[in-house]
């Protein structure tokens, strides 16, 4: 069941930002609800990459990779991003996600040094953020796109 909230409520980009994360908040992952999950993965995505980059992606989605495979999560993940037209976010995933998380793995296990963990991590975090903060606004436009397939608006 979606929250309702009222028009007046919901006046700025701001607002919509707050209230869609704070379904996100109560919504649990996944649900059936596809635009909730989508939000939710990508509301994922932009607060790893924003609090410790790709090497905190795998590491707080460990558990999700592990259940459904690193092929589905980076293609649902690369999917959404595209959808909310962040494609050039999406192009990072494609050209190093399947490396990283081999990276990632290797290290866990001893199979990787260090050095060569964090030079593709490097790579791969440098791109994003040479991107110059652009998901920011891209993933508030998705937002007031979506909300109302999350929220109730009276």
């Amino acid at each position: 069941m979606k929250p309702n909230m009222k028009k007046s409520e919901l006046k700025t980009k701001e607002d919509i930002w707050n209230a869609v994360i704070a379904v996100l908040s109560d919504t649990d992952y996944p649900s059936e609800n596809d635009v909730a999950n989508e939000a939710f993965l990508l509301f994922n995505y932009y607060s790893d990459m924003e609090n410790g980059g790709h090497e905190n992606l795998f590491n707080y989605n460990a558990e999700t990779i592990d259940i459904i495979g690193i092929e589905k999560f980076l293609t649902q993940l690369t999917a959404a991003l595209r959808n909310m037209n962040a494609d050039e976010y999406a192009a990072i995933l494609d050209r190093y996600g399947a490396d990283m998380y081999q990276m990632f793995l290797g290290l866990e296990d001893g199979q990787v040094k260090e050095a060569e963990y964090y030079t593709v991590f490097e790579q791969a975090d440098d791109a994003y953020q040479d991107l110059g903060g652009k998901i920011n606004e891209l993933l508030e436009d998705y937002f007031v796109k979506i909300h109302g397939d999350l929220i109730d608006v009276e």
